[in-house]
């Protein structure tokens, strides 16, 4: 019956312990001492009769028991996912986008139409010629197969050519006389032709001597105007810039200012609310409640002494044991009496406090309100001044506006006479070496006849080389294999004037080429396309975007194209088998194949890297282009070897070990042979069996051990 009130008391006063808390309703029970480690006694250990401090005895972390399993080293590399097949296509010539049938990401089929876009005239007028030279040379190469395949033992046509060869031979000697008579002409004829030349080319270059220094004139006159016209407007411009920058300085002020009025109206309201008052009373009210609480805690520690003395001794309670349970209440009564009187005399203090809290307030508020008068009055003369720099900004502006600088109307009429002067001087240059050059020409033009004399007679000889070869022809007949090289011709130059004259009309569609996804569209309706397919910025656009109009994907098999560093790529090689995870697709697996094996390094930031493609065959159904694809790949493996952890073995004076527990617990440095590494494993070659266990140490900390086994 005495627990609870005793218990109160030293939660009150901290005297509730193990040691302390003594009563007839609790019995402490005895505190029983943990029991010995073998490897983790701070104190010491005995390993195999040596003896090892402290920091040895908390060296071994875990044990291990050794077991046979498999050890592989794996290749890992990191990628992005691309399509497998892909189609940029462009516009060709310029005009503008019609129509735009497809948005990104959408499927489509082989043929289907894309995107729509009209020439303009210019490049219509273009696409027609390209259409009309390759109409040309299709029918050319048909006609020359026709002829193949009517020729072989045809006499009237050879007798044809005959003929023919015959009427060039002798079309060629005639050229040839008139060749000869007109070059004997011309010899008589070149004198006088070079003295023209040279009279003609010193006339025109005096023109253009005259001609270069008038536009130099025209040049500097008018720079002379310029360089006036800019000195005006810059005085005009600082002018405005040290208005704007004073009012812009003064409308800066004025926010200042105005954000001071603001503090000081805040400062003032909490002022008005008086903290310090509100504060004085709650710290009163707060110790009021303490000094309550004291008298209930005294009036319990006397109760608890009444009951303490009024027990009687007996053979379960005896006198000593209720002399000091009375001598703990006597001082639990003494401590509670001592915590009322310290908090009765800071309550006394507070209730002085109240008087001296409200003054502070009224000072507070009426400091406040000196602060907000002065914050008030600056910020009414800030803004005049602000008033004023605008008014004085906007004058000038609207000066400028009405009123060209000074500088260039005084200096107007002089600088545009000069100018006018220069163009004048200008023109009539021009004229001069118009007919200098015209004189030049005419010189020039003087071997004409011979030009043309030596073209007909070129002329005339490859005519009769056809001629001839054409008879050859006929004479040996054509072997299938030429008609059929024909044919092939005759058929690609069919396939391309159908596709020029497909270009050449005034509205031009875009078709997929193969099924596929849309990846991207870089057009929209009303955009213009420059020569060259260049998409231009429409109205809406900020910039000229020179990406292809459309990409097509193909669907089915995508690849993954990953970086291999230098020492990685040395282990791969074409239709190598990878395992592919996708961070994406947490749980979905893939398998993929090296298709290529990039030959040229790529260099960024110091690091060398080789471009490696893996195809993918059957892709998860929701890997996206461009997610991040993981690809590893096993390089080494050892089989059905005894496994240990890297952090068991340890090197001294040339011999490697590992620490084996014996079944008393003892710890022995076994000598070990390592063979392979693996990550954190490597591949134990002797020393030990299966099932024996070792110690593994923490990085850093030391073990003692007896002298290895022999």
């Amino acid at each position: 019956m005495c627990a609870p009130r005793l218990q109160r008391l030293a939660l009150r006063f901290g005297l509730l312990g193990p040691a302390l808390l003594l009563s007839a309703c609790q019995v402490i029970a005895p505190h029983s001492a943990p029991p010995p480690s073998v490897l983790n006694d701070q104190t010491g250990v005995s390993v195999a009769g040596v003896t090892a401090g402290p920091a040895a005895a908390n060296a071994p972390a875990v044990t291990y028991t050794i077991k046979r399993d498999t050890l592989r080293e794996s290749l890992a590399l990191s990628g992005k996912v691309v399509p497998g097949r892909s189609a940029q296509l462009i516009f060709r010539g310029s005009g503008t986008v019609s129509a735009v049938y497809v948005t990104q990401g959408q499927s489509v089929k082989e043929g289907e139409a894309l995107a729509e876009y009209v020439l303009d005239d210019d490049s219509l007028q273009a696409a027609r010629a390209q259409a009309t030279l390759a109409d040309l040379a299709y029918q050319s190469e048909q006609a020359k197969l026709d002829e193949l395949q009517r020729a072989g033992g045809n006499t009237d046509a050879v007798q044809q050519l005959r003929i023919t060869i015959e009427r060039d031979q002798a079309e060629i000697q005639k050229l040839e006389g008139e060749q000869a008579a007109t070059r004997a002409t011309n010899n008589r004829a070149e004198q006088t032709r070079t003295a023209a030349q040279s009279a003609a080319d010193r006339k025109v270059a005096l023109a253009e001597g005259a001609l270069q220094a008038a536009q130099d004139g025209v040049a500097a006159a008018k720079a002379s105007v310029k360089r006036a016209q800019d000195d005006a407007l810059a005085a005009q411009d600082q002018a405005h810039a040290d208005a704007d920058s004073a009012a812009t300085v003064a409308t800066g002020a004025v926010r200042t200012a105005a954000r001071l009025v603001d503090e000081a109206a805040a400062k003032l309201d909490q002022s008005k609310a008086g903290l310090a008052t509100i504060k004085a009373t709650q710290q009163l009210e707060t110790q009021q409640l303490r000094v309550d609480q004291d008298k209930e805690v005294l009036a319990d520690a006397r109760a608890a002494l009444e009951a303490a003395t009024g027990q009687s001794p007996n053979t379960d309670h005896p006198a000593r044991q209720i002399a000091a349970e009375v001598s703990s209440a006597n001082g639990a009564v003494r401590a509670a009496q001592r915590t009322l009187a310290t908090d009765s005399l800071e309550l006394k203090h507070m209730n002085g406090t109240i008087e001296g809290a409200k003054a502070s307030d009224a000072a507070d508020v009426k400091a406040a309100t000196y602060a907000l008068d002065a914050a008030k009055e600056q910020l009414a003369s800030l803004q005049q001044a602000e008033q004023r720099a605008q008014q004085k900004a906007q004058t000038l502006a609207k000066n400028a506006a009405s009123t060209p600088p000074q500088a260039s109307q005084q200096s107007s009429e002089s600088a545009q006479t000069a100018v006018k002067q220069a163009e004048a001087t200008v023109h009539t240059a021009e004229l001069n070496l118009e007919d200098a050059r015209a004189a030049q020409g005419a010189a020039a033009d003087a071997t004409t006849p011979v030009q043309f004399a030596d073209h007909a007679l070129g002329a005339a000889q490859a005519q009769l080389s056809a001629d001839q070869a054409k008879l050859a022809t006929q004479l040996a007949g054509n072997s299938a294999t030429e008609v059929a090289r024909q044919q092939t011709r005759v058929g690609l130059l069919h396939d391309q004037a159908n596709a020029a004259a497909a270009a050449a009309q005034p509205v031009v569609t875009l078709k997929a080429p193969f099924s596929g996804t849309v990846a991207d569209v870089g057009v929209s309706a009303g955009q213009a396309i420059a020569p060259g397919g260049q998409v231009v910025a429409s109205a809406n656009d900020a910039q000229a975007n020179r990406s292809p109009a459309i990409r097509v994907v193909a669907a089915g098999a995508n690849s993954i194209v990953a970086d291999a560093s230098e020492a990685d790529v040395a282990q791969l090689n074409r239709g190598q088998t990878m395992d592919l995870t996708f961070p994406g697709l947490p749980g979905q697996t893939a398998a993929g194949t090296i298709a290529e094996v990039g030959g040229t390094a790529t260099v960024k930031d110091n690091q060398v890297s080789y471009p490696v493609r893996i195809d993918m065959p059957l892709p998860p159904p929701t890997l996206k282009f461009g997610m991040t694809a993981q690809a590893s790949i096993a390089v080494s493996e050892a089989k059905d070897v005894l496994v240990a952890p890297r952090r068991a073995i340890r090197t001294t004076g040339g011999q490697t070990t590992v620490d084996k527990l014996g079944s008393s617990g003892q710890v022995v440095g076994v000598p070990v042979q390592v063979g392979r590494t693996f990550g954190a494993n490597v591949e134990l070659l002797n020393g030990l069996q299966e099932g024996d266990v070792i110690a593994v140490y923490e990085p850093g900390l030391a073990a003692a051990t007896t002298k290895p086994q022999p």
